[in-house]
């Protein structure tokens, strides 16, 4: 949705453009991986404090995600002087992936047969 915003926020050289293009479906695929990594952590640690029901594992997921992952995303406009609507886009990003990965493990715990 924001890729022209981002892409243009981010002053990448031609080379780094090139790079991007040419190696589109690896970064994707790593970009995935990441993600998988990511909700897997998100899973155990929801699992680990007790959030079981889907409001309180999407609460939670919002406060480690505000708590951990906005607040060290805000680094970068503040030592590497990057533009804050890049940090919103980013942020937003994470935002909005972490309540989403908290109801599929909400949902896939709810649909998995128990011992």
């Amino acid at each position: 949705m924001f890729t022209e915003s981002w892409t243009a926020l981010q002053n990448f050289t031609p080379e780094q453009t090139a790079f991007g293009e040419q190696n589109m479906g690896a970064l994707m695929g790593l970009g995935f991986l990441i993600a998988l990594i990511s909700s897997g952590f998100l899973g155990f640690v929801l699992r680990k404090i007790g959030a079981n029901d889907m409001v309180d594992a999407i609460k939670m997921s919002l406060v480690l995600c505000f708590g951990f992952v906005v607040l060290t995303q805000l680094y970068d406009p503040v030592y590497a002087i990057t533009p804050m609507a890049l940090f919103y886009i980013d942020a937003s990003y994470q935002v909005v992936g972490f309540p989403l990965m908290a109801a599929i493990h909400t949902l896939m715990a709810n649909v998995m047969v128990k011992d």
